[in-house]
């Protein structure tokens, strides 16, 4: 009896002292900027019932924006950027990544100019990636780190997205397949004693695929492991499902250790209902049961919600929670119109997740 009194002691220590217990349910991406108000933003943003940010900033943004977050009773997380990495690129442009034709993304574009996505199997890499996590994690008052472009180039585009670009990807072509930087390759031989690029088809190689996908996975596990021994959350924003993010853009994200995930399920992307959206949230609470999963909402695809048959910001909101997520996360505040506002303020107050 007294072992089970201790086990449940320790237990309950445990949750209390988790960096992922006692995390807000509705959030916001945001970005910093000098010109914005931000006892009138924080003001606004509690009025709704959001009280959690995402925040892309440098120190003195963080210096000026979380004093103000903290009296309003927010939480604020970093958004940081980290394999797609422009600040380090510049420093060491031979580190970018190549596609399986042989190109490095220093010498060809992929898709935009701000791709400069690192290969993740350089020790350089991850040192420089780690010394600015240090850095971020040493900022007064930071509640978490919230992981974006912890991946590769996609490998496929959501259909949407293709006629922008011209192009079709029905199938993983070349062009668009990363990860084969020469390091890669040659770490990939030591070990498996071939080069994968020099078979005819690498995409069907499963070996191969895998090994990538580990290279990104222990790249966010080290972020995580910063993290959390700063006392702070680890969180990502994913592709949407697991299964999705393996195919699209090499993302095993399954695999990583995460307090809070905000898996980006932006059905206007995929032409996708509230069927896709629960879908997919069910998926994430299946392969992630310990992680906190907060649905990713984009809002401007709610602009024309309750219109040809495209679902409102409230139907999309319910699928999600009916479907298992513990919260959402919006794509942007700032991009809500005021009735949106008033529909989210209504349905926080009809689900506060209390007791959690």
């Amino acid at each position: 009896m007294k072992s089970l009194r201790r086990i449940i002691l320790l237990l309950v220590l445990w949750l209390t002292l988790s960096p992922a217990s006692a995390q807000p349910h509705y959030w916001t991406w945001c970005h910093f900027s000098p010109r914005t108000d931000w006892e009138d933003y924080f003001t606004r943003l509690t009025q709704t019932g959001i009280r959690g940010i995402i925040l892309q900033s440098g120190p003195e943004g963080f210096e000026k924006v979380i004093p103000v977050a903290k009296r309003h009773g927010v939480t604020v997380y970093a958004w940081v950027w980290v394999l797609n990495n422009g600040g380090i690129a510049y420093l060491h442009p031979e580190w970018l990544d190549y596609n399986r034709n042989g190109e490095s993304l220093r010498d060809k574009q992929a898709y935009v100019a701000y791709y400069k996505f690192l290969s993740p199997i350089i020790p350089g890499v991850r040192k420089a990636i780690a010394e600015g996590i240090e850095r971020t994690a040493a900022v007064e008052g930071l509640d978490g780190i919230s992981m974006d472009y912890c991946r590769y180039v996609d490998q496929i585009l959501p259909t949407t997205l293709w006629a922008q670009y011209g192009i079709v990807q029905d199938k993983e072509y070349a062009e668009w397949d990363y990860g084969y930087h020469p390091e890669m390759l040659k770490a990939f031989e030591a070990k498996y004693g071939y080069d994968p690029s020099k078979a005819e088809d690498p995409s069907q190689d499963s070996v191969w695929l895998q090994f990538r996908l580990d290279q990104v996975t222990e790249v966010a596990d080290m972020v995580g492991e910063i993290a959390h021994r700063h006392g702070m959350a680890i969180s990502a924003s994913p592709f949407p499902t697991p299964s999705m993010a393996r195919r699209m853009v090499r993302q095993d994200w399954g695999k990583w250790k995460l307090d809070v995930a905000f898996p980006m399920i932006y059905q206007g992307f995929y032409n996708g209902d509230t069927t896709w959206i629960a879908d997919c949230v069910r998926e994430c609470v299946a392969a992630k049961p310990e992680t906190m999963i907060c649905c990713g909402l984009h809002v401007p695809d709610f602009y024309s919600g309750g219109r040809d048959g495209k679902p409102t910001l409230t139907e999309a909101m319910e699928a999600a929670v009916e479907a298992g997520a513990r919260g959402i996360a919006f794509f942007t505040f700032d991009a809500m119109t005021e009735p949106m506002r008033e529909e989210v303020r209504r349905f926080i107050e009809a689900h506060p997740f209390e007791g959690e």
